[in-house]
């Protein structure tokens, strides 16, 4: 019988056995020299049998599995596109996760310019965050690239979403709430007019262009609201 010790540790390039045969709960091996050996048909036998039918050849190629990821999948579903176990796809996972926290962080410290008139707000997370905290909302940020190849981060909490787009250090909303919630700073969070945000700009005292300090919270409600943003 095949002496399992033997495949332990550094040992001698091992013999290709063949299966001849079952003997009860055996299974009958044979070597290139015509010696006989036995395998149990235990559980351990029955394990291994499953996780090497589960590693198999992908079905995606390694940049389509990141593109997956990337785009939002979820492991146990590019597993399943791919057509292997979790565990060789979970590899991916952590690298990809960490660029999409990335994606989150840049999103969240970009100031966001709401179009037409590219009024200049605070960093997106800052204003977000004190809205739904007004609110009694808490919001979890996530991100995907998109088909184009662009970050999409949204937030999502108890009454909606909102999600933005991140292109070449600018934010786009790509919904009402994004732009609601993108903009208008809740009073206890509003900067100050010494607060110059490196998206802004506006005249300075001297007469020369500079950046321009975020608009008070009374020049916010002189102006026509933002849509809702949190519909009923």
């Amino acid at each position: 019988m095949l002496d399992a010790s033997r495949i332990k540790g550094n040992t001698p390039p091992m013999a290709v056995l063949r299966v001849v045969g079952i003997d009860a709960d055996h299974l009958l091996l044979l070597d290139p020299d015509g010696g006989g050996h036995r395998v149990p048909i235990d559980s351990t036998l029955h394990d291994s049998l499953r996780q090497a039918a589960s590693v198999g050849t992908s079905r995606l190629t390694p940049r389509e599995i990141q593109e997956r990821l990337r785009a939002g999948a979820t492991v146990d579903q590019v597993a399943d596109a791919a057509g292997v176990s979790t565990e060789r796809i979970r590899r991916w996972e952590g690298p990809i996760r960490a660029e999409r926290d990335r994606a989150v962080d840049l999103a969240q410290r970009t100031r966001y310019a709401r179009p037409p008139d590219g009024s200049v707000s605070g960093p997106l997370g800052r204003i977000v965050n004190a809205h739904l905290e007004q609110h009694g909302l808490v919001g979890t940020w996530e991100s995907h690239r998109d088909p184009d190849g662009h970050w999409v981060v949204t937030v999502t909490h108890e009454r909606g979403s909102a999600s933005w787009r991140l292109l070449d250090g600018a934010l786009a909303a790509l919904d009402p709430q994004a732009e609601a919630l993108g903009w208008r700073e809740p009073p206890h969070a509003v900067d100050s007019v010494k607060d110059h945000g490196p998206a802004a700009t506006a005249t300075g005292g001297s007469g020369r262009r500079g950046r321009a300090s975020i608009p008070s919270w009374e020049a916010i409600l002189e102006n026509s609201p933002p849509p809702n943003a949190f519909p009923t």
